[in-house]
C-alpha cells in the first residue's frame, strides 16, 4: 500500500474555523471520539479494499496461468509446424540430389573389363541414393498427418489466446483502480489521524509514543519480548508488533486501559519479569497513553525498531586523559595519508604521523558510542563515517566532518553494536553492518539526505563489509559462517559461500571483481568465485584465528592475526612473499595509505605501529594512542 505522510504543518492548514482550538477537556475528547470513528470507517473500507484487491489477485492470478499456458501451447505448435515444415523441405532435397546421383551403366555387351569397377562403384551409389530417397519420402509422408493436425489445433487457440490476455488485462486493470482507491483511503486516513494528533497536542493531552512511550518499552521490555526471543509470543520490538495480537490476545486496548493486559502487568508487576517495577510515573503515562488511543505519531514508522524512533542518545564526554591506554579497533588513514583516524573510548583520535618519528594528535572527535570499531574517510570530502557501540545496549552510525568535529548525519541506530562502514568508490553510498544481523546501504540523495536501504539476510554478526571496484555489489562476513555477495543496487543476494565453517572475520573483493578473499576463525584465507561460490585455494596463513586482511598491490593481500605476524600472500599461489612479526598484544586493526607505501596496524594494548612493505619490510615507528589535546 502506498503511504503518503504529510507534514502535521500542512494539516494544520487545513483545519477550518470549527477545527480551533478546543476549549476544554471534553469537547476534545469528543473531537477525538468522532475523528476516531471515521478512521474506523476508513479501516473497514481499506479492509474490504484489501481483500477485493487479495481476491482479485489470485484471479489474475489463474487467468495470467492460462494466458502463459495458451501462448505455451501455441508457440509449441508453431516451432513444431516450423521443424517439420523445414524437414520437409530438407528431405526433399535430399530427394533431388539422391536421384541426380543415378548413372545410367553402359550395357553389358558393351563395357569393357577397365569399365568393371566403375559400374560396381556406381551399383553402390545408386543403392545408397535409393535408400536416402526412401528415408527421406518416409518423412515427408509421417509429416503430412502432423502438419494437418496442427494446422487444425492453431486457429481455435488465437481466440482463445486473445481472450486470456484480455482477461488478465481487465483484472490488472481492476486492481490498479483498486490500489489507488486504497492510496486515496491512505491519504484520508492520514488526515483524520493528524486531525486527532493537532487536537490532542494543542489542548495539552498528546502522550508522545517516540518520546516517552517507546524508551520505556526499550530499556524495560525489549530485552524480554523482540523478534528473536518474544516471551509469551508477545513481540515488543516495533509499534506494530506492540499493538498486534499476542498468545494472550491483544495486550493492548486502545482507549481502554483497563481492559489491557500489558498495563495490568505492569501494574501489578509482573512485567518487566524478575526485575524492579516500572516506576509510578512510567505506570502513569502508559495508562494515559493507552486511555488516549494508544497513538503513534503520523510521521513516524510503525515497523522501525523503537530504538529508530527514540531521541538519540547525547553520549558523555571522553575523558580528557585516560589511566591506559585502551585496544586500537579500528584505524583509517585520509585520501591525501597525512591523517590518520584511530577509535577512543566514547571519541575518534585524528593523528599526524611524522617522518621523524613523531605522532602529533591534531583533534579527538567525541559523541560517540562507547567502543569505535569501524573508520572510512569519503574519498573526495572531507567526511569521516563512524559505526560504534555500546555492547548489548547501542549501536550508530554517524558522519562527521572530520576537520571541525561536527556531525553531518545521525544515519542509523541499533539495539547493539555496529562493527564497520563503507564508502562505495563513487562516494555516493555509504554500507554499514552491526551485531543485529543487517548490512545498511545509504544512499546520498541530491537532497543531501542519505536514504537506507536494510538488508536482513545473516542469522547472526555481521563482522565487516566491502565493495566491488564498480560499487556494484557489496561482500559481507560473518559470524555466521557464511561470507555472502548482494547487489548493491536491490540488495538481492546473488551467492553465499559456506567453506569456512567458522566464524568469518573479514571478506574483499579482489581487483578484478570475480573473485572474493575471505578470512576466519579457522586460520585461513579462501580464494573463491563470485559465479559459483566455489573455492580456488584456500592459504593456511596463520597459526591462530585471523582477524581481518587489507588489499596490497594488484595481486596481494595483507592479513593479520592473533599470532602476531603480518603477512603479504600472492594470490595466484597463495604464498607468504614478506612477513612482519610484531612484538605487541593481539593485533586487532589495520589500514594501507592511498598509496600503498604505508600500513598502520593498531593492537590490543593500545599501540599503533607504522610499517612499510619494503624489502625487508620493518616497523619504522610505534606510539601509544594516549589522547592528551582539546576534545572536540
Amino acid at each position: 500500500m502506498s503511504v503518503i505522510i504529510l507534514p502535521l504543518a500542512a494539516a494544520s492548514k487545513r483545519l477550518n474555523a470549527a477545527d480551533s482550538k478546543p476549549a476544554n477537556h471534553d469537547e476534545v475528547l469528543k473531537r477525538v471520539s468522532e475523528s476516531d470513528a471515521e478512521i474506523a470507517k476508513v479501516d473497514e473500507k481499506v479492509l474490504a479494499v484489501q481483500n477485493d484487491i487479495l481476491a482479485l489477485r489470485r484471479q489474475a492470478t489463474d487467468a495470467d496461468r492460462d494466458l502463459q499456458k495458451a501462448a505455451g501451447d501455441l508457440e509449441r505448435l508453431e516451432t513444431r509446424k516450423r521443424d517439420l515444415e523445414q524437414s520437409v523441405q530438407e528431405s526433399r532435397k535430399t530427394v533431388a540430389a539422391a536421384a541426380k546421383v543415378s548413372v545410367e551403366p553402359e550395357s553389358g555387351d558393351q563395357a569393357t573389363q577397365s569399365d568393371q569397377p566403375k559400374l560396381k562403384a556406381t551399383t553402390e551409389q545408386d543403392k545408397e541414393a535409393a535408400k536416402k530417397i526412401e528415408q527421406a519420402e518416409k518423412i515427408i509422408a509421417d509429416a503430412g498427418p502432423e502438419l494437418k493436425k496442427i494446422d487444425e489445433s492453431i486457429p481455435p487457440l488465437i481466440p482463445m489466446l486473445a481472450t486470456a490476455k484480455e482477461k488478465s488485462k481487465a483484472l490488472h486493470r481492476k486492481i490498479r483502480g483498486l490500489q489507488e482507491d486504497q492510496d486515496a483511503l491512505s491519504v484520508n486516513r492520514m488526515a483524520l489521524t493528524e486531525k486527532v494528533e493537532i487536537l490532542l497536542r494543542e489542548s495539552g493531552q498528546w502522550v508522545s509514543f517516540t518520546e516517552q512511550i517507546a524508551p520505556i518499552f526499550h530499556n524495560r521490555c525489549v530485552a524480554c519480548h523482540n523478534i528473536r526471543n518474544a516471551q509469551g509470543r508477545y513481540n515488543m520490538a516495533n509499534f506494530h508488533a506492540l499493538i498486534s495480537e499476542s498468545e494472550s490476545g491483544h495486550a493492548i486496548s486502545p482507549g481502554q486501559a483497563d481492559q489491557s493486559l500489558l498495563v495490568q502487568m505492569i501494574e501489578d508487576g509482573s512485567m518487566p519479569f524478575d526485575a524492579d517495577p516500572l516506576s509510578e510515573a512510567e505506570i502513569t503515562l502508559v495508562r494515559r497513553w493507552v486511555d488516549l488511543g494508544a497513538r503513534i505519531e503520523v510521521d513516524a514508522d510503525r515497523n522501525a525498531p523503537l530504538i529508530r524512533l527514540m531521541p538519540r542518545t547525547q553520549h558523555p564526554e571522553p575523558p580528557k586523559t585516560y589511566s591506559t591506554a585502551i585496544p586500537v579497533t579500528a584505524l583509517a588513514t585520509s585520501n591525501d595519508g597525512k591523517t590518520l583516524a584511530s577509535s577512543g573510548y566514547h571519541e575518534v583520535l585524528l593523528w599526524s604521523p611524522g617522518d621523524d618519528g613523531t605522532a602529533i594528535l591534531n583533534s579527538r572527535i567525541a559523541n560517540v558510542a562507547q567502543r569505535v570499531h569501524g573508520l572510512a574517510f569519503h574519498p573526495t570530502e572531507n567526511w569521516l563515517a563512524v559505526a560504534s557501540g555500546t555492547p548489548g545496549q547501542l549501536g550508530e552510525v554517524k558522519l562527521f566532518d572530520w576537520q571541525s568535529g561536527t556531525v553531518i548525519a545521525d544515519l542509523i541506530v541499533s539495539e547493539d553494536e555496529m562493527f564497520d562502514v563503507a564508502f562505495s568508490p563513487d562516494g555516493n553510498r555509504l554500507a554499514s553492518c552491526g551485531a543485529d544481523g543487517s548490512i545498511a546501504i545509504f544512499d546520498r540523495k541530491e537532497s543531501g539526505d542519505w536514504r537506507p536501504m536494510i538488508i536482513q539476510d545473516h542469522a547472526d554478526w555481521v563482522n565487516a563489509i566491502a565493495w566491488s571496484n564498480d560499487g556494484t555489489k557489496l561482500v559481507s562476513a560473518s559470524r555466521d559462517k557464511t561470507s555472502k555477495v548482494f547487489d548493491a543496487v536491490t540488495g538481492k543476494l546473488m551467492i553465499t559461500f559456506n567453506g569456512h565453517g567458522q566464524n568469518v572475520s573479514d571478506a574483499l573483493f579482489t581487483i578484478d571483481g570475480k573473485r572474493i578473499v575471505s578470512t576466519g576463525d579457522d586460520f585461513k584465507a579462501r580464494l573463491w568465485s563470485i559465479s559459483d561460490a566455489k573455492q580456488e585455494r584456500d592459504v593456511k596463513a596463520a597459526r591462530s584465528e585471523i582477524a581481518g586482511l587489507a588489499k596490497y598491490g594488484k595481486n596481494e593481500i595483507i592479513t593479520f592475526s592473533a599470532d602476531n605476524l603480518i603477512r603479504v600472500h600472492n594470490l595466484d599461489d597463495g604464498k607468504v612473499t614478506k612477513s612482519i612479526d610484531l612484538p605487541s598484544q593481539w593485533i586487532s586493526s589495520l589500514t594501507v595509505s592511498q598509496d600503498e607505501r604505508t600500513v598502520y596496524f593498531g593492537d590490543h594494548a593500545g599501540q599503533i605501529h607504522k610499517a612499510v612493505i619494503a624489502d625487508p619490510p620493518n616497523v619504522i615507528q610505534s606510539w601509544t594512542a594516549l589522547p592528551h589535546s582539546t576534545i572536540r
